[in-house]
């Protein structure tokens, strides 16, 4: 459904870890942004030490969960509805 990647703004291996965009210099906002655009996945900042977007983090992480698993709910009874239909045109 969905994964969480995180990195230490101020180690540039925990950030190549993910996967190596830029060597031999810091990682910044910019690159890291760059990443998850090109990646299609959301960059958000985050600090355990000040709290600075952990709630929005959390917020989003869950709101996203609900929608693949509404996405998912969804597409597995519109299956069910599709097999039902066949089965009744098959009997009628």
């Amino acid at each position: 459904m969905g994964f969480l990647l995180l990195f230490h703004i101020t180690n540039e291996s925990s950030f190549l870890s993910i996967r190596i965009i830029v060597t031999h210099r810091k990682i910044d906002s910019t690159h890291a942004e760059q990443l998850g655009n090109e990646l299609g996945i959301t960059y958000i900042e985050i600090s355990a030490v000040t709290g600075i977007n952990v709630q929005e983090t959390l917020e989003i992480i869950i709101d996203k969960i609900f929608y693949f698993m509404n996405k998912s709910v969804e597409k597995y009874y519109q299956k069910q509805s599709l097999q039902m239909s066949s089965i009744r045109l098959i009997n009628g």
